[in-house]
């Protein structure tokens, strides 16, 4: 009976530990994504920025791009 008792509990460290690690992956899959997510958005400031700021670009931003990359951006981090 004693034998039985501790091969449970050894079983449930085990499935826990393992719960942890998948738990511990699905965070660091989310922070990835997270920083992705945060790359494409300065890229996309950095554009419209520099789009902005060329004396002969003025007026010439496409804003139905930049509305569709930051609708894509919201999307992914909502």
């Amino acid at each position: 009976m004693c034998n039985s008792k501790l091969k449970m509990i050894q079983q449930s460290k085990k499935e826990a530990l393992e719960r942890q690690g998948q738990s511990v992956q699905n965070m660091r899959t989310s922070f990835d994504n997270l920083n992705s997510v945060m790359h494409r958005a300065v890229k996309a400031l950095k554009n419209l920025e520099g789009s902005l700021g060329d004396s002969g670009n003025e007026g010439k931003v496409d804003i139905e791009d930049v509305r569709r990359e930051v609708s894509s951006i919201i999307d992914e981090v909502e």
